[in-house]
């Protein structure tokens, strides 16, 4: 019959000290690999929509599209039909503001009142959009629009 013996000390020892060792350089690691969030110092972004054009409506009657940006609504139209095309101007807050390595959630939606509004469409603008030139999100939902902007 063979006797097992319990390892020394020592190295039970070393080998707790490797593994806490390993373990504590690859969190090490971890946190200096991981991006870090964005800061003022590596400089603000501007989206400015340009336009919103009705390709199908959401219902019979003319559309009424609002539009969100991170929750605040930013412009509006009455009476869009198919077709139409509204231009956002710098009175109705069409340029904003977001941290390099950000994004914008820009979200459409269409007034109908005390019936509820109609949900049309989200789609996000990141960061790296900058410099991209003019771009179009299409967004179909209940109804179809186009969105025109740039981010500067």
């Amino acid at each position: 019959m063979k006797v097992l013996r319990a390892a020394p000390v020592r190295r039970r020892s070393r080998a707790l000290l490797s593994s806490v060792l390993t373990a504590l350089m690859l969190t090490t690691f971890a946190v200096v690999m991981s991006p870090s969030p964005a800061s003022a110092d590596e400089g603000d972004l501007n989206v400015v929509l340009l336009w919103v054009r009705c390709q199908d409506q959401s219902e019979p009657a003319s559309d009424e599209p609002y539009v969100l940006v991170n929750g605040v609504q930013v412009a509006s139209a009455t009476n869009i039909d198919p077709g139409d095309k509204f231009y956002f101007l710098g009175e109705q807050n069409a340029r904003h503001t977001f941290l390099a390595g950000g994004y914008l959630y820009v979200e459409l939606w269409e007034d109908d009142g005390i019936w509820g509004d109609d949900h049309l469409g989200t789609f996000v603008v990141p960061y790296y959009y900058q410099g991209a030139g003019e771009m179009e999100s299409y967004v179909f939902g209940n109804g179809e629009y186009i969105l025109r902007f740039v981010v500067t």
